[in-house]
């Protein structure tokens, strides 16, 4: 089971003189032990290589998330912390959107009681640059079920011990997500992966496709086998720059259906027309709450970005950052309620609490983040 808890309160950092500021999450009501603790933060700062940035759990166990990174850079936008990421913070750089692995292993603070007061300080060792602490978010996971759900993993080549070790932990998310079939009995999926030429990097936000995945054995209309083919031009880069985990684990989602089975299984209509919906109940519910309407909804799927991503995804402009649209953004990429709630109409037995925070973007943001043409397409036409 997945918590989430926030932080909006602004906290200034001043410029004239080091200082030291903090910033406090009182937790409640979370039962169990913790397994996992991410942590994510907005902080605008000039000369990022100023700040020492320390999370402190009620108990008095510590991890220093950042020391003194970035150089001259600037600022922290929509930087996660999460142990599962093999791109370093100290290998990053400023505005460090992405998900990143801490200065400090925050496996420290697994097995701890998770309810108390949590504290993030930020350390500015130096004088003349200032800025604030926007936001901050902190997530535990919480074991509450006993998957019986697994992927194993067939390697096929092109890709690093690094890069295997993220897809280690993208099959571990999916096992948190995916607790076995919809009668309860156990599932195991085995994918092969490996790293490709697909089409030599292209060119960001001009159709660069990252890579390619889909089912290739189905038993009772669940994924057994699949494949799951990366960009190796791509693989260095998404790695550097903090990426390559959400890829991965948008990718897995096609192994598993999302968007490669809705057909065969008559949850998708309107193909090819203007709009294109998702007519699964349980995410026609769920997208109902998110509308704020509760009532069942079909959900917008992706009407542009060519054979591969249009048909397969949720639609970029109406959902923006979410996983599961046809499109890479930088920093945070939420798994919504509603895209778990998607599986359970393929035939998985899910539990919908392991779903990130996720709200609908508006349209303001939507405009920020330029999803009518910006970034990189994920998904390459030949497995869909």
């Amino acid at each position: 089971m997945r918590f989430e808890f926030r932080n909006h309160d602004l906290v200034r950092i001043n410029r004239n003189f080091p200082t030291s500021v903090r910033s406090t999450i009182n937790v409640a009501d979370v039962n169990g032990t913790i397994s996992k603790v991410t942590l994510a933060f907005n902080i605008l700062h000039t000369f990022t290589s100023d700040l020492v940035v320390t999370l402190r759990s009620p108990s008095g166990q510590s991890a220093t998330l950042v020391n003194r990174e970035g150089g001259s850079g600037n600022h922290f936008l929509g930087t996660v912390f999460d142990d599962a990421s093999t791109s370093s913070i100290a290998n990053a750089r400023p505005p460090f959107k992405g998900r990143f692995r801490p200065a400090e292993s925050l496996n420290n603070l697994d097995g701890a009681n998770a309810n108390g007061e949590w504290t993030l300080e930020i350390d500015d060792v130096a004088s003349q640059d200032g800025g604030l602490l926007l936001s901050w978010t902190l997530g535990f996971m919480v074991q509450r079920e006993t998957s019986k759900f697994k992927i194993e993993l067939d390697f096929q080549g092109g890709l690093s011990p690094s890069q295997r070790r993220v897809f280690a932990n993208a099959a571990e998310r999916w096992s948190e997500i995916i607790t076995g079939a919809a009668d309860g009995s156990s599932l195991s999926l085995t994918i092969e992966a490996g790293g490709i030429p697909i089409d030599r990097g292209g060119v960001p936000g001009e159709g660069n496709v990252l890579g390619q995945a889909a089912p290739t054995v189905l038993q009772n209309g669940l994924s057994s086998n699949g494949i799951m083919e990366f960009d190796t031009f791509d693989l260095d880069r998404l790695e550097n720059d903090g990426s390559l985990v959400n890829v991965i684990i948008h990718e897995m989602a096609h192994v598993l259906g999302h968007g490669t089975i809705w057909r065969r299984q008559g949850l998708l209509v309107g193909e090819g027309s203007f709009d294109p919906r998702f007519i699964g109940l349980n995410a026609m519910e769920e997208f109902g709450v998110l509308l704020g309407t509760n009532r069942p909804t079909p959900v917008p799927v992706a009407n542009q970005g060519g054979p591969g991503t249009e048909g397969a995804h949720w639609r970029e402009t109406t959902f923006g950052r979410e996983l599961l649209t046809g499109r890479l953004d930088s920093g945070i990429n939420p798994i919504s309620r509603m895209s778990i709630a998607s599986l359970i109409d393929l035939g998985y037995r899910v539990d919908l609490d392991a779903a990130d925070s996720y709200d609908l973007p508006d349209a303001r943001l939507l405009s920020l983040l330029g999803t009518e043409g910006s970034g990189s397409f994920c998904c390459s036409p030949h497995n869909h």
